[in-house]
């Protein structure tokens, strides 16, 4: 459910998929593909499923109670319990500061990945940067230059209180390089919930400066060195 990145060096584009709905497990599920652009043809496949559930992300809203208390639309092969950690954020294909390509990857788990596109996907490093979940982890996108990943955190509760967060990451060692977390979120005047600091929307970094949007309508610039805050917009106003 995200959009993908095209590698015309080797020749096929990187497609980030969704949890599956039903059993019985599929390699696909909560995956990185690498598809030949000349037919579509699968060159490789990497699961990215949570170890700790198994390797296997099988999760149906409609089997939420807190969703649906009579679960009526949820399958019967459906298992009850927590999943929805896949790929909502496209996979990012970047050229790291030693000339070597990687493919950074974030999931709703709260994970951060790198992937070697020379050897089927295998996995160079990870790091968790946010705790995951169904309203957690990270949703829509990611940014990158060639010696940083910036990855956003949601980090949402089902109350929709959050804690949000927005992690540098060392392209080459997976080092967390510095974090902004516990943002004060600006909601006076806005309603609670769902304002207020997931940091959601994909970020951006332009030369020096990483632009993030927070779910308070505030749009923050970041040092991309050090992380620090250099000037926050409420854009949650009239105009």
């Amino acid at each position: 459910w995200s959009g993908i990145s095209v590698d015309d060096k080797r020749g096929v584009v990187y497609v980030g998929n969704g949890n599956q709905f039903t059993e019985p497990r599929v390699e696909e599920s909560d995956a990185v593909m690498a598809l030949a652009m000349e037919n579509g043809a699968k060159v490789w496949v990497k699961s990215l499923a949570p170890e700790q559930m198994g390797g296997q992300d099988i999760y149906h809203l409609a089997c939420e109670a807190w969703w649906d208390p009579e679960r009526k639309n949820c399958s019967p092969a459906n298992p009850e319990g927590h999943g929805d950690r896949d790929i909502g954020a496209p996979p990012a294909l970047v050229t790291r500061s030693d000339g070597k390509d990687v493919i950074v990857v974030g999931t709703k788990d709260g994970m951060l990945y790198a992937l070697d596109p020379d050897n089927r996907g295998a996995v160079l490093w990870n790091v968790r940067v946010g705790k995951g979940g169904e309203l957690g982890g990270i949703e829509y996108g990611l940014a990158a230059d060639d010696r940083y990943a910036y990855a956003p955190v949601v980090d949402a509760n089902a109350d929709m209180t959050s804690n949000g967060a927005l992690t540098a990451v060392d392209l080459i060692t997976g080092k967390v390089a510095w974090r902004v977390d516990n943002i004060v979120a600006d909601c006076a005047d806005k309603p609670t919930p769902p304002c207020g600091n997931a940091v959601i929307a994909p970020p951006t970094v332009v030369g020096e400066v990483v632009f993030t949007g927070l779910l308070d309508g505030t749009l923050r610039a970041y040092d991309k060195h050090t992380g620090t805050e250099i000037v926050s917009y409420d854009t949650a106003r009239e105009f």
